[in-house]
């Protein structure tokens, strides 16, 4: 049944601008079915209008009116939602601002690790989308993100049932003739029954409120709508889904027609509608700037505020106003709330005249000009919700944040920023609250992690820390002190970021030592900060160095010097590799060589978004590390060993990364560029740096050999211990299996490579070949469980962190999972913590595998999935037979023994009516949960897992 007074409290405008005629018509008429005021146009400066529709291109003619009083300005899909779902929805996820292009939009991130998920809730949140974090409800998502193009959760994601009817096919003759019978209606029968909507009718609403279809996209899609600023199109970045949605979309469109009408309760909106009342709307709102005070900053204020009478501005939003009022009250301040009315300026010029102070969030209103007109102390909302107070001792953050800001929208040029903070704490000064209030009232976005791709400004209380060195060795541009962020708040605009970088900060150009020391240096323009559209960055980008890169821990970073470090400065004569395959050209015959930067040498952030190249066809990088099947063995080597060089390559998904893919050695001597699958030499490495090629084996072989190397005759003099520097590093059969983010993988990466191993390019599945695993906490995954089956080395990233300080690869039984106590807390407590020692144990022994002789068969619904289900029997030592027609489950069921049973896994809850459930059945075949894979290889041994206890 539909509520007629849905909307009583409304008094809306429909601005007519880049609205079709049908839709503005059918906007008017769900505010006037709903009960709303309609306002004419005109009346937009007004004070009556409580909510403008308009169109986003509208949007910035509407914007003045914002900074005298509040006034919602909405997109047309918030009227068609509430409508919808016959519930009024909030405001703040359905802006009319095109900066805000998630506006309107409801996004599940999906399955993704912690940090990574922080840096796509803040991006979706700040740019107006609406988060959906509940599994329960994704049906009411419009957009759910996934790793890959393939990935199992969007087909495991059904049709949400509304779908299906407001897909319904029709004409736009059609929709004008169903609107115009519902005008006449209303228009004859004001107080009547709710008139009978055209199926039609209902289904041109969904489609533009944006509920006719869910998408399933990559994490691509946020990146790219991010870089440009804009939502683009979701067709290139869709998942290759085979469910039911895969279906509908090759499903022919059915006719209006064959259900005329249709009633909104057939519609079942309600998981749509959970979505806004189960989310927490503080996020990337007004109020994500409010905090409880603490108590000393709450007593401080009643001492100067008790008995004083506040006023607020009209101008400050309903929900922001009553939180400040909220805080006012607790510390027994009188507050002031003037509504509108025929009297309302006389009640304020009153009010104004006995207030203490004003609270306005922007210069603007009627309440600001007539506090100024009367000589009274104006503050800002943020001063307010910092808790200060008149007594304050004044600092430059007080200063900034007591005035209000100019004008409603932010500051223009910062809109797009996304800042990250670091060494900041409630006990510093500025406080870290204090700086998030600073950022939010300049109107740019904040993460609470450092993003390679994303973050465009890392402000840091001193330098140093883990973020500051991170953000160094991304040759990070912008690391500036918190001066920076007050001085744009003061004078309301972009400061140029010059003069508040730290010191340490990459200067524009950097000279190239020659090999003689008595040449001349020269200087050449650093060419480390790249825009993504460049080749160097796209490179990155194949090769997982993008996408989700957040603060972690950097070992190798502690060599990297700061103004705070007592450790002697890193070679001031030191050039990127860019910059020296630029000076290559104008290098002597004679041979001289550039000296190469130790520094990991990963693309930087611009200073300004807008600045990036906008490749359509840049590539996405996944989530994770994806990796191959190279071959190894379980030896270790030692320095003298002579096994073929082994080379490390990372992959993202289904593409290899053309600068990081290296196959295996060949049995020649003769060392050869990696590009060709051989160890480079001194002398290779410095071609590979002419020819662009910056590698990190490459740049610190190259930087060996060049150091030791300052004139042709010392050269000459030194060739012997040259040729030793520059040899290849110990040859390894290890193969690496990586978990964990991309930004891990590139942490363990040079490690694994300078010893001289190798890393798995499988992809996220488990391979077979590798020989040792390394995962930062033990999850039930795949690569886990595989691994205990096959019995791997399951080891810590303590592993590769002492085996890089001792320069080969150490004894990983110290390393080993579960070889701690310590080790339980990062330990799935579903995981017996000895099961990775257990397994080894037992397959190095000579012990036969968990499954060895069973033999399965696999539900194609199973959970986990069938064909990983199936890669953890292999490593079991089992097999997998085919659930077809053609199989004789008879014959399979007479072979089954205790010793090698024939076993079927099923997924949790399968119906008892299921036809290969029965099938099986009726031949005794065992029928096992799936999950009996899974807790077989990782629950304890003693007593072993017993199959009866998992029968279906």
């Amino acid at each position: 049944m539909r509520e007629r007074t849905l909307f009583t409290s409304l008094q809306c405008i429909v601005h007519p601008d880049e609205l079709e005629a049908a839709e503005l018509l059918a906007l008017e008429l769900c505010l006037r079915d709903g009960g709303a005021t309609l306002l004419d146009d005109a009346a937009c400066s007004s004070s009556s209008a409580t909510h403008i529709v308009c169109h986003p291109r509208a949007y910035h003619s509407l914007m003045a009116q914002r900074n005298e009083r509040f006034v919602a300005l909405v997109r047309p899909e918030w009227v068609f939602r509430t409508f919808l779902m016959q519930r009024l929805l909030p405001v703040d996820r359905f802006s009319a601002n095109p900066a805000l292009f998630f506006s309107s939009l409801a996004i599940a991130a999906g399955s993704i690790e912690k940090d990574p998920r922080k840096v796509i809730h803040g991006l979706i949140a700040h740019f107006g989308g609406q988060i959906v974090d509940q599994k329960q409800i994704y049906d009411g998502a419009t957009h759910i993100l996934s790793s890959d193009e393939s990935s199992e959760s969007a087909n495991a994601v059904e049709e949400p049932e509304h779908q299906q009817l407001l897909q319904l096919s029709f004409a736009k003759g059609d929709v004008s003739r169903g609107v115009e019978s519902w005008r006449v209606w209303l228009s004859d029968r004001p107080t009547g029954p709710p008139f009978t909507l055209p199926s039609c009718v209902v289904a041109y609403m969904g489609q533009c409120a944006g509920l006719a279809k869910q998408h399933h996209v990559t994490y691509s899609w946020i990146e790219e709508c991010v870089r440009r600023h804009s939502r683009v199109p979701e067709g290139p970045f869709a998942c290759n889904t085979s469910g039911s949605s895969s279906k509908a979309a090759k499903r022919k469109p059915i006719s209006w027609k064959t259900r005329p009408e249709l009633h909104l309760e057939d519609l079942n909106l309600s998981k749509c509608s959970q979505v806004y009342q189960l989310a927490r709307m503080e996020l990337g709102t007004d109020l994500s700037i409010v905090r409880k005070l603490p108590p000393e900053k709450l007593a401080s204020m009643e001492s100067s505020l008790s008995g004083a009478i506040v006023l607020l501005a009209q101008h400050i939003a309903p929900l922001l106003k009553e939180k400040i009022s909220e805080v006012l009250k607790t510390v027994k301040a009188k507050v002031a709330n003037v509504p509108q009315g025929d009297s309302y300026k006389e009640i304020v010029s009153k009010v104004v005249a006995n207030a203490s102070f004003v609270v306005c969030r922007y210069c603007g209103g009627f309440e600001y000009d007539e506090a100024l007109r009367q000589g009274k102390r104006v503050v800002s909302i943020y001063w307010v919700l910092a808790g200060l107070t008149p007594d304050s001792k004044p600092t430059s953050f007080t200063e900034a944040i007591e005035r209000p800001v100019r004008s409603f929208g932010g500051i223009v040029e910062m809109q797009y920023f996304v800042i990250t903070l670091s060494g900041f704490t409630s006990r510093t000064s500025p406080s870290r609250e204090e700086m998030q209030v600073a950022i939010h009232a300049t109107g740019a976005c904040m993460l609470p992690v450092l993003s390679r791709t994303h973050s465009t400004h890392l402000i840091c209380n001193e330098a140093s820390g883990e973020k500051y060195k991170r953000a160094l060795s991304w040759r990070f541009e912008n690391i500036l002190s918190h001066e920076w962020i007050f001085a744009c708040l003061s004078q309301w605009q972009h400061v140029a970021e010059d003069t508040f970088r730290f010191n340490a900060a990459k200067p524009k150009t950097l000279p190239i030592v020659k090999e003689d020391e008595d040449e001349p240096e020269q200087e050449v323009t650093d060419k480390t900060t790249l825009t993504p559209g460049s080749k160097r960055s796209k490179r990155a980008a194949k090769s997982g160095q993008g996408r989700f890169d957040v603060d972690g821990i950097l070992t190798e970073l502690d060599r990297v010097p700061t103004p705070t470090d007592k450790k002697s400065p890193a070679n001031p004569k030191t050039a990127t590799p860019a910059a020296a395959a630029k000076a290559t050209a104008k290098a002597t015959a004679a041979g001289e060589k550039e000296v190469a930067c130790t520094l990991f040498d990963t693309p930087t952030m611009t200073s300004k978004r807008r600045t990036r190249k906008k490749d359509g066809d840049e590539p996405m990088p996944e989530t994770s590390v994806a990796v191959e099947q190279p071959g190894a063995t379980t030896t270790n080597a030692q320095p003298g060993d002579k096994d073929l060089p082994l080379v490390i390559s990372i992959s993202s998904g289904s593409e290899a990364n053309a600068s990081g893919t290296l196959e295996a050695a060949s049995a020649s001597p003769v060392a050869k560029a990696p590009a060709k699958g051989k160890t480079p030499s001194a002398k290779g490495a410095a071609a590979k740096k002419r020819k662009g090629v910056d590698t990190e084996e490459s740049m610190a072989v190259a930087s060996k050999a060049s150091s030791g190397s300052v004139s042709k005759k010392r050269k000459k003099e030194t060739a012997a211990s040259e040729s030793i520097e520059a040899a290849p590093p110990a040859k390894s059969e290890f193969l690496f299996l990586l978990t964990g983010s991309r930004e891990q993988a590139a942490v363990h990466e040079p490690i694994i490579s300078t010893l001289g191993a190798s890393v798995s390019q499988i992809g996220r599945k488990f391979d077979s070949k590798c020989t040792h695993i390394i995962c930062s906490e033990l999850k039930r995954t795949e690569k886990f469980v595989a691994g205990c089956a096959s019995g791997k080395w399951i080891l810590k990233p303590s592993f590769l962190e002492a085996s890089s300080a001792a320069g080969r690869f150490v004894d990983e039984a110290a390393h080993e999972w579960g070889a701690l106590p310590g080790d339980k807390e990062f330990i799935d407590p579903r995981i017996w913590p000895e099961a990775p020692a257990y397994w080894r144990k037992e397959r190095a022994a000579g012990q036969p595998g968990a499954f060895t002789g069973w033999r399965f068969f696999i539900h194609s619904k199973c959970l986990p999935p069938s064909d990983m289900c199936e890669r953890i029997v292999i490593a079991g030592g089992g097999s997998v037979l085919p659930l077809a027609k053609a199989t004789d489950f008879a014959e399979v069921a007479k072979q089954s023994t205790s010793e090698a049973p024939v076993v079927a896994l099923f997924p949790a809850g399968v119906s008892t009516r299921d036809a290969w459930l029965k099938k099986l059945k009726a031949q005794k075949i065992e029928c096992l949960n799936a999950s009996f894979l899974i807790d077989c290889i990782t629950k304890q041994q003693t007593p072993a897992v017993q199959r009866t206890d998992y029968c279906v």
